[in-house]
């Protein structure tokens, strides 16, 4: 798998930006009693790791690449 290196940048930062949001949702579902909080942080938890697994996958590639 490769990316572009603005590709990784830009995953990079989503990724970087998932934990904060999931605690940001599970903060508001205590408080305000939202139904669907534990779901959602759950399912962007899901996407994050799987981002984070890619990112690591592109990068490992990029540096093996490197020592050819």
């Amino acid at each position: 798998m490769k990316m572009s290196n603005a590709t990784y940048d830009v995953l990079k930062k989503v990724c970087l930006m998932i934990t904060p949001l999931v605690a940001f949702i599970l903060a508001l579902t205590d408080v305000w009693g939202f139904a669907w909080g534990a779901e959602a942080a759950a399912t962007i938890s899901a996407v994050g790791a799987l981002l984070g697994a890619c990112l690591d996958i592109s990068s490992k590639n990029y540096h093996a690449e490197g020592e050819e």
